[in-house]
This record gives C-alpha cells, structure tokens and sequence, in this order.
C-alpha cells in the first residue's frame, strides 16, 4: 500500500502486505510478509514484520523497528530514543549528526552498524 501525504495515526496490520508512508504524527504498522518503508513520524514509529525489510528515512522521537528476516534501516532526525532488531539481517541506523540520540540495535546474524 502507498500512502502519500501527511496523516495524523496510522494504524497498519497486513499478513502479506507491504506499507509505503510519506509522513504522520503516529504510525502502528506491522506485517508478516512485506516490507515497511516510512518516510517520517512527529511522535512515535512502531514498526514490526516476520519477513521484511524496515526503513525509516526520518526517526521519531520514540522509533521502534523489529523484524525476524529482514535488514533494518533508521535515520536519526533529532536525539530520539531508537531501538532497531533484527534476527537475520543488517541493522543500519545513521546518527546524522545528533550525539545525543539514545541508540539501540541488536541482530544475532548480520552486520550491526551505527554511524
């Protein structure tokens, strides 16, 4: 699904299905088999899949982003509070310039990169 615009909620449930969101002041997404791609977050980001990549071009202040199969992407858009995991796959989050971001990653088999 492409959602383009700015949204206030977005709440994204799917089994097999993939979320492409521009902006929203909340996003609750998860899928089982699909990717989730988010453009940026005022508030919060709660994004989960089983089988899927997870990027997030703008982190919110609260950013959670879980997979099992999947690489895992995050870019830092202020000192927020990140938590990127992943089981099988890479784990990239960019601080861009902001110290004070309070950073966590985990992958038990892949390349776990914050820079």
């Amino acid at each position: 699904m492409r959602a383009c615009g700015v949204y206030g909620r977005v709440d994204f449930d799917s089994h097999n299905g993939s979320l492409d969101l521009d902006r929203a002041v909340r996003v609750d997404a998860g899928t089982n088999n699909g990717s989730l791609t988010i453009g940026a977050a005022s508030e919060e980001i709660d994004a989960s899949t089983t089988n899927g990549s997870i990027d997030i071009n703008a982190s919110a202040p609260v950013t959670r982003a879980n997979t099992s199969n999947g690489s895992v992407f995050v870019s830092a858009a202020g000192a927020h509070r990140i938590d990127a995991r992943t089981t099988k796959g890479d784990v990239t989050v960019l601080r861009n310039g902001h110290p004070g971001a309070d950073i966590r990653t985990r992958t038990t088999n892949g390349r776990d990169r914050v820079r």
